[in-house]
């Protein structure tokens, strides 16, 4: 049976897609948690972001998040066209936040590496091979 999720926690899941750039323990704090020590504040966020339930929370932000992310690429891209300098730099950082945005509301991508080790012994016995060389 699912918990219902109480007022502060929909406020984190809610800040933590607004406010990407927020670190977790500002999350915590802006929702409500009352703690004067960022460890304390950062824990509690880490603990919340292990529940299920925020993370449903947090995929009912999706729609928001999605057009924050359009907004900014677009704005992003504005700016470079307008500075090209200057442009790139805003581009780059609007990217990072744009990440940052899709991976709260959807997860982190993993990337998964697959090796295979082969190996492979030969042994030849040349001992009874005739010498049919000859020699000018």
């Amino acid at each position: 049976m699912k918990r219902q999720l109480n007022q502060r926690q929909k406020n984190f899941a809610k800040i933590r897609v607004q406010e990407p750039h927020l670190t977790n323990a500002e999350v915590s704090l802006k929702a409500g948690y009352n703690s004067k020590a960022p460890a304390t504040l950062s824990q509690q966020a880490y603990e919340l972001m292990k529940k299920p339930e925020i993370k449903l929370e947090m995929a009912k932000w999706s729609n928001e998040a999605e057009n924050t992310v359009y907004k900014v690429m677009t704005t992003a891209t504005q700016r470079m066209e307008d500075d090209e300098r200057n442009g790139a730099t805003w581009g780059n950082l609007a990217r990072q936040s744009a990440d940052s945005i899709l991976d709260r509301v959807h997860g982190k991508a993993t990337q998964r590496v697959e090796s295979t080790n082969t190996s492979l012994s030969l042994s030849i016995d040349l001992s009874g091979v005739n010498d049919n060389r000859t020699d000018s």
